[in-house]
């Protein structure tokens, strides 16, 4: 001990290297794992979200009949400016009722893949009347 303007301190030994890199590696460790479970969360998250846009089978040929699982039901998503948007965990599907394209945003940064509805789509899922139902006038 040492007495600093009246003041008993404790002076700590300095560090040895070995511990310091113990010390290091131990911190490096501790931030790889939560690197890998951060990211294993995220592809689990992402993979829920892209499962969810279509939750339907069959009928991929025209006239698009004999179709199973859920259409999209529109009256569940939040309305836009432009149309519809479809909140996940990690990606929102956008509908644009004027223009009839898909796009999405993951983790909040648009996606530069834009995608017009297909036919099966336009059959199946039936947006032109959900926009019409949320006061757009679908050209598409």
């Amino acid at each position: 001990m040492t007495a600093l303007g009246g003041r008993a301190t404790t002076v700590s030994p300095p560090l040895d290297r070995s511990r310091a890199k113990r010390l290091l590696r131990g911190g490096v460790t501790l931030a790889a794992v939560w690197g890998v479970v951060l990211t294993t969360v995220l592809f689990a998250a992402l993979v829920v979200d892209v499962a969810a846009i279509d939750r339907t089978t069959g009928g991929y040929e025209a006239p698009y009949t004999g179709w199973t699982g859920s259409a999209i039901d529109f009256s569940e998503q939040a309305v836009t400016d432009t149309g519809f948007v479809k909140v996940g965990y990690v990606l929102d599907i956008l509908t644009d009722c004027t223009t009839g394209v898909g796009t999405g945003e993951l983790l909040g940064v648009r996606l530069p893949i834009q995608n017009q509805f297909s036919d099966r789509a336009l059959s199946v899922h039936n947006p032109h009347q959900a926009c019409r139902d949320a006061a757009f006038d679908p050209k598409f």
